[in-house]
């Protein structure tokens, strides 16, 4: 959990470093995954359609295809749906975030969590309200990730710190002998 709370760190400060970047790469692999999806579906819908649904499955497959191509070498042309989608994520991760936190919350780490909730949860709202507001979705993206990485990073610490040090299984209760009583 550390390594991937360092490296979504990582990713926050790089998109909030290259705000102008930042959503180009984001259409570029959204472009990308959307190719990809394209080609397994012809791919499925050759081995295993018949009839109608074989006609259906490739004109659906290629048009996945052509749009994923099109993103691909147009990442701005999907900026919008991009950026509208990234404020979805935003708010549902706060939310979500905001439900492990009152789970969490008699231990210490649950303020982080909180945290970062409250951080996805107002980046997604103002994201949305950006629009094609490069440099704000991309500033506030990474302020998303950089704040999930630390409440992760706080929280593999936590757990790290519970574990047992001893090998062999810990009971709460008292030891059972494994014999059975004699009478």
């Amino acid at each position: 959990m550390i390594a991937l709370g360092a490296v979504l760190i990582a990713a926050g400060l790089a998109a909030a470093a290259l705000p102008q970047v930042a959503p180009l790469i984001i259409g570029a692999v959204a472009g990308w995954l959307l190719w990809l999806f394209g080609a397994i579906m012809l791919l499925v819908a050759l081995l295993i359609a018949t009839g109608k649904s074989l006609w259906g499955g490739i004109a659906t497959s290629l048009a996945a295809v052509a749009a994923g191509a099109f993103l691909f070498f147009r990442p701005d042309a999907g900026l919008l749906a991009a950026t509208l989608l990234i404020a979805a994520v935003l708010i549902l991760d706060g939310a979500s975030e905001l439900v492990l936190a009152l789970d969490l919350r008699p231990a210490g780490v649950w303020r982080w969590v909180l945290a970062s909730s409250i951080a996805s949860g107002l980046a997604g709202v103002v994201v949305a309200g950006a629009g094609r507001a490069q440099d704000l979705t991309a500033i506030f993206l990474g302020l998303a990730l950089a704040s999930s990485g630390a409440a992760l990073i706080s929280l593999g610490r936590q757990r790290r710190s519970r574990r047992p040090r001893r090998l062999g299984v810990q009971t709460d209760g008292p030891s059972v002998s494994p014999r059975t009583p004699s009478t």
